[in-house]
């Protein structure tokens, strides 16, 4: 057993071509640590962020304070919200998922904001290997059909 504040940097600096952190909640608690995590995967990583817009193509209010750390590391943040034709209002997504690669995978309850970070019991589980290809597939797939979120310009 680890914590996973311990555990999420080696799976950022394990990653090869692609690293992602999918997660529907960010404060300002969280964000430090989301930006740290993309700054530990290696140059010439692709970096991908998927939440959800507060509204629209805005970013979550607890980005604010980071958004152009995230412009400046390159991270592509993206919006998972995808209108029902079923029903009344849109799918959103509520996976939290720290992605190297298709090697290895945290897959829990852990939100990047105070409450998941200081105050909550959460769990999770890493793994690799066949596992973690299962869940990047589930990731690529959550990528297609995300929309992009605005970051500051330079």
């Amino acid at each position: 057993m680890v914590d996973t504040k311990e555990a999420l940097p080696g799976i950022a600096e394990s990653a090869r071509t692609r690293f992602c952190v999918m997660t529907p909640y960010v404060d300002e608690i969280g964000a430090p640590i989301l930006v740290n995590l993309f700054a530990r995967a290696p140059k010439g990583v692709r970096r991908i962020f998927i939440s959800r817009a507060d509204s629209g193509d805005l970013l979550p209010a607890g980005l604010n304070g980071v958004s152009r750390e995230l412009a400046d590391l390159g991270v592509n943040v993206l919006s998972f919200r995808v209108e029902r034709e079923d029903a009344a209002g849109n799918e959103t997504s509520h996976a939290k998922v720290v992605l190297a690669d298709a090697h290895t995978a945290y897959v829990g309850s852990l939100n990047m904001n105070r409450w998941s970070l200081d105050y909550s019991l959460e769990l999770g589980v890493c793994v690799t290997g066949r596992s973690a290809g299962l869940i990047a597939n589930v990731v690529d797939a959550a990528e297609r059909v995300s929309a992009p979120m605005k970051l500051p310009g330079p």
